[in-house]
């Protein structure tokens, strides 16, 4: 036999040991169960597309944070802009005199750092809304207070109480002395922040009554588990 005859039949014996392995691997408990299991639950089971609506979630949330903090900084930038403006006209001159109170305390907020500023309103009023919105989810107040509402009754009795929420968080950290001014300026993130947090919760978050009957279902389903293990050493 020659050299490249003996090399050939090593290569099929090698590929035939390889492919006996491999059909042994593939049938194998491991590779016929267990595997199919896993691959399920990664991509096809409800925990899968759970993970894949949470992560959807995170990106749109952060998406939307990120376009709420920009519009806060170009509303500050703005409002500063337009205030010392006044402040230079005439009708400016008799307000600071007659209102100095009102006009030190918008002067306090102008004068800031108006892209950590924006940035600071804008977080507050992502966390107080996914809060709020979280809680009432869980609790289904959610189910009967908002999502029954239209869109200007969500404004009035869901996004002005949370402005305020949101203003006097602002307000006692830093110490303002008028409220009026930062509630203004808290409105617009929260506005336009607070619709899509109960829309996030309302997705991604149970309600009590089906954290209850989960738990309900699960501790029968034990029950009768330990009961028919119990018949069976009986």
């Amino acid at each position: 036999m020659t050299m490249p005859d003996k090399i050939n039949d090593i290569v099929k014996n090698m590929a035939l040991r390889y492919g006996h392995i491999v059909r042994q691997i593939n049938e194998s408990y491991v590779f016929a169960h267990i595997l199919p299991n896993i691959r399920a639950f990664l991509f096809n089971s409800r925990f899968s597309r759970y993970v894949r609506d949470l992560w959807e979630t995170m990106v749109e949330a952060a998406i939307l944070l990120g376009v709420v903090y920009v519009l806060c900084a170009v509303m500050l930038h703005v409002a500063s802009m337009m205030w010392h403006l006044y402040q230079e006209t005439i009708v400016g001159h008799k307000f600071l005199v007659t209102f100095h109170e009102k006009a030190a305390a918008i002067n306090a907020v102008m004068d800031l750092n108006f892209w950590l500023f924006a940035g600071e309103i804008a977080l507050s009023a992502f966390i107080i809304c996914i809060g709020v919105s979280a809680v009432c989810r869980f609790l289904h107040i959610s189910r009967y207070l908002y999502l029954s509402q239209g869109f200007f009754s969500k404004l009035i009795f869901w996004g002005l109480p949370l402005s305020a929420v949101v203003a006097y968080q602002i307000f006692g950290s830093h110490g303002f002395q008028n409220p009026e001014t930062v509630f203004i300026i808290s409105a617009v993130p929260t506005f336009c922040l607070f619709m899509s947090c109960f829309n996030y919760t309302e997705k991604l978050l149970p309600e009590l009554g089906e954290v209850l009957s989960a738990i309900s279902g699960l501790t029968k389903q034990s029950a009768v588990y330990i009961k028919r293990k119990m018949d069976e050493y009986q």
